[in-house]
């Protein structure tokens, strides 16, 4: 017969063996990739002028389609970039991001229940 102290190492065994098994099967098998789209910029000498990614260069941007809409804009200030591969850092207040509100129309589903009124602790705030 086995010990109490050899029935307690084979059963920490079982557990670690568990919790392996089922930590692998949370993980893809294979490794995956995020591609975002973007303007990718090589430069070959100092920038001359400012970059500038907007939701029509740079993927991660908001923009409405169908109304033609951008909110967000990030530039690098002319002169900060010197390439390839000299100078790659920037510079306090060379780089600018912007942003904005913009108008979005929502559906009313009165027939739900849902309104944006002041009786259902839904509140529209003027900006």
């Amino acid at each position: 017969m086995k010990s109490n102290k050899q029935q307690k190492k084979r059963l920490d065994r079982t557990i670690a063996l568990i919790v392996l098994v089922a930590a692998m099967s949370i993980v893809p098998a294979s490794a995956e990739t995020l591609e975002i789209r973007g303007e990718v910029v090589e430069l070959t000498t100092t920038q001359s002028t400012a970059i500038t990614w907007y939701a029509y260069n740079f993927d991660v941007f908001w923009c409405d389609l169908d109304d033609n809409l951008i909110t967000e804009k990030l530039t690098i200030a002319a002169g900060t970039l010197i390439g390839p591969n000299t100078d790659r850092t920037i510079d306090k207040n060379c780089l600018s991001y912007q942003t904005s509100p913009a108008y979005q129309q929502y559906e009313l589903h009165e027939n739900e229940g849902l309104t944006v009124n002041g009786d259902a602790g839904h509140y529209l705030l003027p900006l």
